[in-house]
């Protein structure tokens, strides 16, 4: 424990000192395919708070196992023989094991650089599918901003802050357990530390 503080506390003496990274920076998942053998396919649309999103042009979404990148999305079209057209997301989800990951989604807002998580999960299986593009999987978030610990609507050095007390139980005016909880294991240690470090740094949560 007594080395879990000193790593905490080492890291906010970085971003205390530091004042190029107080501002947010854009995130741009990347995910090398080339690294794994095996990929499963998921056709997605996107609910936020009950609510269809109508332009999926505006989110990034990225599948993760721990918080390693296993895919990025992209939006597809597709014109019915009816005419018109409808928008699905198609993702590539990547593994060098044949079945059983827990494989997370995250989701990044384009225009405000906001990240948020996807509650939901699928179990990788090898050339498996979930959804298809006239059906889609539904994959659903609420506006809980990952990393924003004291609940301020930013992400930014107080919420390493809020985030270090809450370790140390000190006592904080706000904490929202579920932003802070930045890499999804319902804990709260020196690794969601971290992963709010990254994201003020514009790097992979």
């Amino acid at each position: 424990m007594e080395m879990t503080k000193r790593i905490i506390i080492l890291w906010t003496a970085i971003l205390l000192s530091a004042p190029w990274a107080m501002a947010q920076a854009g995130i741009h998942w990347q995910c090398n395919i080339y690294e794994f053998q095996y990929d499963m396919t998921l056709y997605f649309t996107l609910e936020n708070d009950d609510a269809v999103v109508s332009d999926l042009a505006d989110y990034e979404v990225a599948a993760f196992v721990g918080n390693e990148c296993r895919g990025v999305g992209s939006i597809e079209t597709v014109t019915p023989s009816g005419g018109g057209s409808v928008k699905y997301g198609y993702l590539r989800i990547r593994s060098n094991v044949t079945e059983g990951e827990e494989v997370r989604f995250n989701v990044y807002h384009i225009p405000s650089g906001n990240v948020y998580r996807i509650p939901q999960t699928v179990s990788f299986v090898a050339d498996g599918k979930e959804g298809l593009p006239s059906s889609p999987y539904m994959l659903s978030f609420t506006k809980v901003l990952m990393g924003d610990a004291n609940g301020d609507q930013k992400v930014n050095v107080n919420d390493v802050v809020t985030t270090v007390n809450h370790i140390l139980e000190r006592e904080n005016d706000v904490f929202v357990l579920e932003a802070a909880d930045v890499n999804g294991d319902n804990l709260i240690n020196v690794t969601d530390v971290v992963g709010i470090v990254n994201i003020i740094l514009g790097r992979t949560p």
